[in-house]
């Protein structure tokens, strides 16, 4: 054969080698391609079925919820009718006088003629004043079960209604103000002076009036209103105005009826007014009175005489100016736990609107300095260049956000230091406790239908019964806010997670609030309350991270009935979601989701260790080319490039290690469990009978008391 002919032949042949490889080469792929959708195809079967199953299970489980909540809503009506019989009883055999503060109708009428009811004597007009704060008192009670409800309308109305009637007070307090300065030369004491002090219920109220006008050595006189407990009033007035013929009035109130007035259009106030507030006023006196005609004394009745003459301190310019600023001494209450420190502590001055037809106002701290408070006699001190309302201020967030929280049953704690039986199975007492950044424990017992304060011991307030409202408010008041709003949120920074932190996990300085759906808050503390009396509940760490629409905490059965809670059962984590975030709605969405409000729970084998830094993939081996190469390439570096390659290599690689990194959240489920609507029938699947019956058996009202409670603190989206 030619040799031509035999390379061709040889040619031929490899090229139909390779042909026959190709054609194998593309059906083995065309196969892997089939096989490959064909388990896609399998895979997106199961998980069509999966979704449909759950859906079908969540939707029988949701409807059975629905007949369960009625039952229970039906059985809470008549245990609150039970308890509104007995309250009005308790009423009418206390011979309790009040108007109903929860009919507005009333509330109206008492106000209606307490406008008309005027005495002119100081004492009598601060019994009238004493009077209406007790209807005030029962207002807000009614205001603080309404916020608890979220009932925000009903909270508007029950301010109006408080701010109105405090009105009341005020001009009961003119009418006797303008009594005593129309008639000062009456009221003049063995020292030559008008200085008088009326007080009761922590309202308190001085008045000086200056009928002997005459100028004094040093800066400033001391007006001190002495026989007031508790209220250490003292105002220092210059030399120029103690020349005047002028009165001046302090009243030191136990309320702040002026922040529910801000503005609307002012940004949100961020500081708390603690310790009630004071008010200092600067009047004209009327023209004296004139003996005439031996015993006849004619007293002018004129403009004057008809209504108080405010001299607006400080609001004057030119050269009759008083330029000197007031001192003001008050003490504030023994009940106020947190006082404001120094970088927080603030005077502030309400300041009226000035825009027509703005029945709001502003606090600002303009024309007050020199601000200093005296731990050991609690007495406040500032200087002021105008006359006004002041309060002491400090930051409503001061508390916030939560380091933890817990929420566990409990055997009761009682006022007195008996013993008490663990063994014994109370179920009806759960106890709350919130981990803050200033106050290291916060505990509140919860019973059916009130809440008590362990912890602090608050003078005045430690054990003291009280609604979920009323208590948080109470402690408001005590500078203890534990009612955050949503403009909270963004003023606060989130702890960092020191664990995470130790391992890596995380690179960021701070990292705000992220405030759960509204949908979301609402349905984990029904479901926390529903099942509160045999679980303990405690935050998770992971629940900042989970974004607006998911949320956990970490949940296992009580112990506390049989071995007061030496013997525990190990945390889980539950973590509840919308449906639209969870795994299977995102694997299978054309099946559809749940009704409203779209949420369920589930135990996830995530726990609170660090999770490991994940190791990177090892790369690929290299090809006999490729090895082939870099070692010739290595082949031709000198001694010194080679070890600068190296070094460059060790830094990459312990870069690498130290390099931080974002920690996933695990949501597999918990083996042989599912997701569930609600969370008392996940627990049901990993508890014993005993612990679900005490589910069975929660009152109504404590469950109530629990929910209304959380949600005014807000822990899920707070911590």
């Amino acid at each position: 054969l030619r040799p031509d002919y035999i390379k061709a032949a040889l040619l031929a042949a490899q090229e139909e080698e390779e042909r026959l490889a190709l054609e194998a080469e593309i059906k083995r792929l065309e196969d892997e391609r089939l096989a490959k959708e064909e388990e896609e195809r399998r895979i997106k079967a199961e998980q069509i079925e999966f979704r449909s199953k759950e859906v079908e299970a969540l939707a029988v489980e949701a409807s059975a919820g629905f007949f369960e909540a009625a039952d229970i809503a039906e059985r809470l009506e008549l245990e609150q009718n039970a308890k509104d019989e007995a309250d009005a009883w308790a009423k009418h055999l206390a011979c309790f006088s009040l108007p109903d503060a929860s009919k507005e109708s009333e509330v109206n009428t008492y106000i209606s003629i307490a406008e008309t009811e005027l005495p002119t004597d100081l004492g009598e007009a601060l019994t009238g004043c004493l009077y209406t704060e007790a209807l005030a008192s029962e207002v807000m009670t009614v205001m603080a079960d309404a916020d608890a409800r979220r009932e925000f309308e009903r909270v508007k109305q029950c301010e109006q209604l408080c701010r109105r009637m405090r009105e009341t007070s005020k001009a009961k307090l003119d009418t006797a103000t303008l009594h005593i300065v129309s008639n000062a030369d009456e009221f003049v004491n063995a020292d030559g002076l008008v200085l008088l002090t009326e007080g009761r219920g922590g309202l308190s109220v001085g008045i000086w009036a200056n009928v002997n006008t005459k100028s004094f050595r040093g800066a400033l006189k001391p007006l001190a209103f002495k026989g007031l407990p508790g209220a250490g009033l003292q105002v220092d007035i210059p030399k120029q105005l103690n020349v005047l013929k002028v009165a001046l009035r302090v009243c030191h109130f136990p309320y702040d009826d002026k922040s529910s007035r801000l503005s609307s259009s002012a940004a949100p106030f961020p500081f708390l007014c603690v310790g009630g507030t004071v008010e200092v006023e600067v009047f004209f006196l009327p023209p004296p009175p004139k003996q005439v005609k031996g015993s006849w004394l004619l007293r002018p009745a004129n403009v004057q005489t008809a209504k108080l003459t405010a001299m607006r301190y400080g609001e004057s310019h030119g050269p009759g100016a008083i330029l000197t600023p007031l001192k003001v001494h008050f003490k504030v209450d023994p009940k106020v736990f947190l006082v404001p420190g120094p970088s927080e502590r603030k005077v502030v001055r309400w300041a009226e609107a000035e825009a027509e037809g703005d029945t709001g106002g502003a606090w600002s701290e303009e024309g007050v300095s020199e601000v200093h408070f005296h731990a050991d006699t609690r007495e406040l001190v500032f200087s002021t260049q105008r006359s006004g309302v002041f309060a002491l201020v400090g930051s409503r967030t001061a508390c916030l956000p939560y380091v933890g929280w817990s929420l566990s049953p409990a055997v009761q704690v009682k006022a007195a230091d008996s013993e008490v039986d663990i063994e014994m199975d109370e179920e009806g007492c759960i106890h709350l406790t919130l981990q803050t950044k200033v106050v290291e424990n916060i505990s509140i017992q919860i019973r059916a239908g009130v809440c008590q304060l362990l912890e602090p011991k608050i003078e005045g307030l430690h054990l003291k019964e009280l609604e979920p409202g009323e208590l948080l408010y109470e402690l408001r008041a005590c500078g203890v806010n534990l009612m955050p709003l949503d403009t909270d949120a963004g003023s606060v920074d989130m702890p960092l997670d020191e664990a995470a932190k130790e391992a890596g996990a995380v690179s960021e300085a701070s990292q705000k609030v992220v405030l759960k759906s509204v949908e979301l808050e609402k349905k984990a503390y029904a479901e926390m309350a529903a099942v509160a009396s045999s679980f303990d509940m405690t935050s998770s760490r992971w629940n900042r991270k989970l974004g607006r629409n998911r949320s956990a905490f970490r949940v296992r059965e009580t112990s506390v009935y049989t071995g007061g809670n030496l013997e525990t059962f190990e945390y889980g984590t539950a973590l509840l979601q919308a449906d639209t975030e969870s795994e299977s709605y995102r694997l299978a969405p054309e099946v559809g989701d749940i009704k409203a409000p779209a949420m369920k729970c589930s135990l996830v084998v995530q726990g609170e260790a660090v999770t490991p830094k994940p190791t990177p993939p090892p790369p690929p081996e290299p090809t006999e080319q490729e090895a082939a190469a870099a070692a010739a390439a290595a082949a031709e570096l000198t001694e010194e490039e080679a070890a600068e390659k190296a070094e460059a290599a060790a830094a990459a690689a312990a870069e690498e290690v130290a390099r931080p990194w974002v920690e996933e959240f695990a949501e597999t489920r918990v083996k042989g469990t599912s997701n569930f609507i609600f969370l008392k029938n996940l627990l049901k699947t990993k508890s014993s009978e005993e612990t679900m019956e005490r589910v069975g058996r929660t009152a109504p009202r404590l469950s109530k008391t629990i929910e209304e409670l959380l949600t005014l603190v807000r822990p899920v989206a707070f911590s």
